[in-house]
């Protein structure tokens, strides 16, 4: 066989490769994207849960009494669940940057943990800081949007390595390409 051979079977394995890399890692992004809307929509619904019950609050009806402390707590997880609202609710929503999903991460960690300081204050004369039916609620919205965000971590990971491979690492970024962060 001449060489000329040999250097298109070379160039046909080298395209047939790329092709197979560019398809794979596209349907790892596509599947990231994916979920990400799923876990926004868990994400928001939380968000939704406390904006929600805060207009019910706000509109004096079965509205329970609150002492000082507590209604500076629970301000604070509405203030929480506006940010998250306003920054999931973006226009980039299948956007996989790490820059996007720092910020993503940032509000929903902060509407958390805004929520734990209301649930872990005590219990004054008025009663509970919250219902037991809008707790279990949000407990159950919020380990709905835990598991996601485990899926989504990991689904993400995978990608991540993938991108990162050594042959790979050579032109991925010239396909597209980029590392992304997990939430």
């Amino acid at each position: 066989m001449s060489a000329s051979i040999w250097w298109w079977l070379l160039a046909a394995g080298v395209l047939f490769w790329l092709v197979g890399l560019h398809n794979r890692i596209t349907r790892q992004r596509a599947r990231a994207i994916e979920v990400l809307g799923v876990l926004e929509k868990q994400v928001r619904a939380c968000a939704q849960l406390v904006l929600e019950r805060h207009a019910v609050l706000g509109g004096g009806t079965d509205a329970e009494p609150m002492s000082p402390d507590a209604s500076l707590q629970w301000l604070g997880v509405v203030t929480a669940a506006r940010q998250v609202d306003s920054v999931w609710g973006q226009v980039q929503k299948n956007t996989l940057s790490p820059m996007v999903q720092a910020l993503r991460a940032e509000c929903w960690q902060a509407l958390q943990g805004a929520w734990s300081h209301l649930i872990a204050s005590p219990s004054d004369l008025a009663g509970s800081p919250v219902p037991e039916d809008f707790k279990v609620a949000w407990e159950s919205g919020a380990a709905k949007a835990i598991a996601v965000q485990n899926a989504l971590n990991g689904i993400i990971a995978t990608y991540n390595e993938w991108v990162q491979e050594l042959p790979a690492r050579l032109v991925a970024r010239r396909m597209g390409f980029e590392i992304s962060a997990t939430i």
